[in-house]
């Protein structure tokens, strides 16, 4: 079994840690552990210092899955599965699928989906997200004609990331709805719940609504904890949990204890963490808007309705490529361009979760003046 190198993953290896400046980070403004730890009462983090850090439930530790099972309506802490995000998506993906699947995915997606179904033989069917009038558009239409020819299984992720895209509930039914009558299972990936924009409702988790899904969510992007590795997945499938649970006796075997009781932290805290996460992205949002103003005859503002990351274009002829080896070269900002995603380079990702967020579009803004305006 082989993989193609994980575009994202490995400009980020080279790039990341090598700039002073980033503009397209996906998580939000992170915590230090102190501040998480100040939530607590003296009580309960003389507890937390006196942890013993020995081996852990390999599927998450009870107190935690019972504090994650709260956030889904009628599940229970047997019913949740912990393990770091990616470990869910290749832990799942293995015990899912077989070499001949046909699976379909919203594109663009991030990369692993796809290059685990294709390391186990599966065939790929690609949902495009289009852009309308600076609005994206998810044709149904087409998912409606695919599923006639068979499908496996699909996956979706909303809010989506690189776009920040949600459906309307009633698109976000039908699709589910087509699903259900043509027996296809659903993977979808919600790392960016409760960051939806405008007071807008989050969509429901698909597994509340599905039976024949999971969910898949976690602490790195709407809580800005991703240091903890901590995720997860809420599935009603008891088979398919079993396999899952077998699988991972070949990865981690267990989560680490202090990162799961960091995380029960957390979510007993939540409001707090998710409010503080919202508010950063919607001030961000609103300097986003006003820059773009500024330089709409270079860049595309697409807004996105949801989590923290957005996908704007170049309108002239320009590679986001390019671009992003001069950013690199000349100003030390790091911007990801649309083409490690499978997509039109003239897009590019910026972050929205961070504080730096209106220096780092500043110095963005003043770049693309200088080198693409007249």
């Amino acid at each position: 079994m082989k993989f193609e190198p994980f575009r994202l993953e490995r400009y980020f290896a080279e790039y990341e840690f090598a700039v002073s400046k980033q503009l397209s980070c996906s998580d939000c403004e992170t915590l230090s552990l102190n501040r998480i730890l100040n939530l607590l009462d003296n009580e309960e983090k003389a507890a937390f210092m006196n942890m013993n850090l020995g081996y852990t439930e390999s599927n998450g530790s009870r107190a935690l899955r019972e504090e994650i099972a709260v956030l889904y309506n009628g599940f229970s802490a047997d019913e949740i599965f912990v393990a770091a995000p990616e470990e869910c998506i290749y832990l799942t993906l293995h015990s899912l699928l077989e070499k001949g699947d046909r699976v379909m995915f919203l594109n663009p997606i991030y990369q692993s989906f796809e290059a685990i179904s294709e390391s186990l033989g599966c065939e790929i069917i690609k949902w495009n997200l289009e852009n309308k009038d600076e609005e994206w558009f998810l044709d149904i239409d087409f998912l409606e004609k695919e599923v006639k020819k068979g499908i496996r299984a699909l996956f979706i992720n909303f809010p989506h990331n690189p776009t920040g895209f949600i459906p309307s509930l009633d698109n976000y039914k039908k699709i589910i709805e087509i699903a259900r009558e043509n027996d296809i299972f659903i993977f979808s990936d919600e790392m960016y719940w409760l960051l939806e924009h405008n007071y807008r409702e989050p969509l429901p988790a698909c597994c509340t609504l599905y039976e024949n899904s999971v969910s898949l969510f976690g602490l790195s992007k709407s809580f800005g904890l991703p240091g903890l590795r901590i995720g997860w997945i809420a599935v009603k499938n008891k088979e398919l949990y079993r396999k899952i649970a077998q699988m991972k006796d070949y990865t981690t075997i267990c989560n680490s204890a202090p990162s799961e009781e960091v995380a029960r932290i957390a979510l007993r805290h939540r409001g707090y963490l998710i409010t503080r996460s919202s508010d950063i992205v919607r001030s961000n949002l609103d300097y986003a808007a006003v820059v773009f103003e500024d330089i709409e005859d270079i860049v595309q503002w697409n807004e996105p309705s949801g989590g923290s990351v957005a996908f704007p274009c170049f309108k002239k002829n320009i590679s986001a490529s390019d671009a992003a080896e001069k950013l690199i070269k000349d100003e030390d900002l790091l911007m990801l361009p649309g083409r490690l995603f499978d997509f039109d380079d003239r897009y590019f990702r910026i972050g929205l979760g961070r504080n730096d967020f209106s220096d780092s579009l500043y110095t963005f803004k003043k770049f693309a003046e200088k080198n693409y305006r007249g």
